[in-house]
């Protein structure tokens, strides 16, 4: 029997909450194992698994107020499929108990609550005096069979410990964000076909299971998860992973093979190679599990970037990641760890994190783990621009993280701690009161792809603005293939451009639409040969605004590499867009409405980011001014744009009688041209500040100090680079 060994000036808590804290182990880990099969309470218990892991102290004493809860706890159970479908959160008891005790009781389910208490770390610090609720996940759910035809229609029931009063964000459960319980069954869960957790071995990944989600996929999922791009590679290398040692060969056309999405890390690979061989003992930890999991699946064929990219066909296939995985059976995505030495747990050396569960009599209740989009913002691999990219792009998804195994496809979510898949990934079990970006599952499913519509390009390219990449100069590679496949999914309806996503039919409206994202923490200059009127010209946040106006009537040109200009819409019908993402110079011509404008900056806490650059456009006494943006610029940006008045151009003019706002980019000449450093908004509805930053006023259209004085207004040429 396992037990800890108590201290007396640090208590066991103090340890396990430093330890989260910490983030070193996420997720309980005073278990040991034992046999395939037990006797427990008189009755032989059979795993299934070859073992099973009991959570410390394993005989412990059940407290009275959880053996009466436990004798009402329900079993998942079918239901008739006429019933109605859906998730319900509701409270089922008040101050269950403080987890700060719980976690150090002999009864094994107090234990497990405790480790299921959204918001833990904070249960042994300033908050510990709190109790927690106890809540009830109730979801019925309608789902095809993985095996055979037909529907399964199902009842479950999970439960989490949640705080009396408001959780701190940012904070979660030892057992993992988003995690709830379950109670399930020992037995055979194969044979199930309703929804409850199971019990997985930590040591060794289930491949059957994961064969058994690519057939459902295959078999069920025509349309989308079968349609891949009709552009071939010619000069696509793969890894033939059944020869040893492995060995690159030319795909053909009747291959199919996996493709490998994971952080790189450090190191070369010149040293690998032999020839077109790779020695196998050289290479690193997550390159040779990667192998074995396609080997253990009955494929073949693997493609890593930093084998299989041919230097001579290195900027085509750049350009074209939308082909490679989109045109992979399935992409095995190497979610743990830091960098590739560090492998996939459950296929090699390395082990998964041990899953906590309590046995009470006869029933066994578990752990669901760490709810994947709640635990996004810790994974290295998401916070990856190209990673990023390609999990977007793939059509089957085989996520590794350090706990457990998802498959993602475009029609279907499968979890290995839960025996069903899930059609709708938004009604899978999990704590719902942790941070989640339910944009993880919108995004890579057919509900929220971009057959959805082209408009949600801009959440995406907002949320990979935020992405890290080693080199800024990837700043477009890595995303060109996102906006390759949205255009390709809406012909004649979306074409990209340097970046900008333009939607709707090609016009000068539709360019200029483009250009109207703004700045929402501005930051600097990004490395490489960019232009400033797209996003990716900067780093930092950005975003896309809802604009109720039309732009202006402006003409717009853009610059070939000769000097020579072409109208946006005669571009598109030529063709050259397919070839390359952005084909000409990174110079635009504008022929459009200007403005010399002084721009200062007001430092105050009273305003959003500690201050904003403001404009003074009121006529109002006290030169009070309206606010553009919050955030600072760079030193030397911030310095030339408050020493000079500086140029703006209106893509929306304001309307001083009709009393309607304008917007407009602030510029500054670099040379021959003129770049973009901002934008901003001329508004009559607002909020108002004096020289101090106190708010004074929220000025009406109707009001006659309402309008807009100052400007020179002029229509002039304008060359943007």
């Amino acid at each position: 029997m396992f037990h800890r060994h108590r201290s007396q000036s640090v208590p066991a808590v103090d340890t396990v909450a430093k330890r989260m804290q910490s983030r070193e182990e996420p997720s309980f880990q005073f278990s040991v194992p034992c046999g395939q099969s037990r006797v427990l309470d008189g009755e032989s218990v059979h795993a299934p698994y070859d073992h099973l892991t009991y959570t410390k102290n394993d005989k412990g004493t059940i407290c009275l107020r959880c053996l009466k809860w436990s004798l009402t706890a329900r079993r998942s159970s079918r239901i008739p499929p006429d019933s109605e479908y859906g998730n319900e959160n509701v409270r089922l008891a008040d101050k269950w108990g403080f987890p700060g005790q719980m976690i150090d009781s002999e009864c094994p389910l107090c234990r497990l609550f405790a480790m299921h208490a959204a918001d833990y770390q904070f249960v042994n610090g300033p908050m510990q005096g709190r109790q927690y609720d106890l809540r009830e996940l109730s979801i019925n759910l309608k789902q095809p069979r993985l095996h055979g035809g037909g529907f399964t229609a199902s009842a479950a029931k999970f439960w989490y410990l949640d705080p009396t009063s408001a959780p701190r964000a940012g904070f979660s459960q030892m057992a993992g964000e988003g995690s709830c319980i379950g109670l399930t069954v020992v037995s055979d869960l194969g044979a199930l076909d309703y929804l409850t957790p199971v019990l997985i071995d930590c040591d060794v990944v289930d491949y059957p299971t994961i064969q058994s989600w690519l057939s459902a996929c295959h078999n069920h999922h025509h349309g989308d998860c079968d349609s891949t791009s009709n552009e071939s590679l010619p000069s696509l290398h793969l890894i033939d992973c059944m020869s040893m040692p492995p060995r690159l060969v030319n795909a053909q056309p009747h291959h199919k093979y996996a493709a490998l999405s994971y952080v790189w890390g450090r190191g070369g690979v010149a040293a690998q190679f032999s020839g077109d061989t790779l020695t196998w003992r050289l290479l690193p930890q997550t390159i040779r599990d990667a192998m074995t999991v396609v080997r253990r699946l009955g494929m073949r064929y693997l493609w890593v970037d930093r084998y299989c990219i041919p230097a001579a066909a290195m900027k085509e296939q750049i350009s074209k990641m939308d082909v490679i995985y989109a045109g992979a059976e399935l992409v095995i995505v190497a979610a743990a760890g830091d960098d590739i030495e560090y492998g996939l747990p459950g296929v090699g050396p390395r082990k998964r994190t041990q899953q906590p569960y309590a046995l009470v009599g006869k029933d066994l209740f578990v752990s669901t783990l760490s709810d994947l989009s709640s635990m996004l913002h810790f994974i290295t691999w998401w916070q990856r621009a190209w990673c990023f990219q390609e999990a977007l792009l793939s059509r089957r998804r085989l996520i590794f993280t350090e706990e457990k195994i998802y498959f993602l496809c475009r029609s279907m979510l499968c979890i290995e701690t839960l025996s069903l898949p899930f059609q709708d990934p938004n009604q899978r079990p999990h704590a719902s009161r942790t941070a989640s970006s339910t944009d993880f599952y919108n995004w890579l499913t057919t509900s929220g792809s971009a057959s959805k519509g082209p408009d949600q390009i801009h959440d995406i390219l907002t949320a990979y603005a935020n992405k890290e990449m080693s080199f800024e100069s990837d700043g477009l590679n890595a995303i060109v293939g996102v906006l390759r496949a949205f255009s390709q999914r809406n012909p004649g309806n979306f074409h990209s451009y340097g970046g900008l996503p333009i939607i709707g039919y090609p016009s000068s409206k539709a360019f200029l639409s483009a250009l109207l994202w703004s700045d929402h923490i501005p930051e600097r200059r990004r490395a490489g040969d960019f232009p400033s009127w797209s996003w990716v010209g900067w780093t930092g946040d950005f975003r896309y605004d809802s604009i109720s106006r039309d732009v202006d009537d402006i003409e717009v040109r853009l610059v070939e590499r000769d000097g020579g200009t072409t109208k946006w819409e005669d571009f598109v019908v030529s063709g050259r867009l397919r070839k390359s993402p952005f084909p000409l110079s990174q110079y635009i011509r504008l022929y459009a409405v200007t403005a010399m404008i002084q721009v200062s900056h007001l430092a105050t806490s009273r305003i959003q980011h500690g201050g904003a650059y403001v404009v003074p456009v009121q006529r109002l006494p006290q030169g009070r001014v309206r606010t553009s943006p919050g955030g600072k610029l760079s030193p030397d940006l911030h310095a030339e744009l408050v020493s000079k008045p500086s140029k703006c151009v209106f893509l929306i003019s304001p309307d001083d009688e009709r009393k309607l706002y304008g917007i407009a980019l602030l510029l500054r000449a670099v040379g021959a041209h003129l770049e973009r450093i901002g934008s901003f908004q001329l508004d009559y509805l607002g909020d108002v500040y004096d020289a101090d930053g106190i708010y004074d006023s929220f000025l009406m259209s109707t009001d006659e100090k309402a309008a807009i004085e100052g400007f020179d207004f002029q229509r002039e040429w304008i060359h943007l680079g």
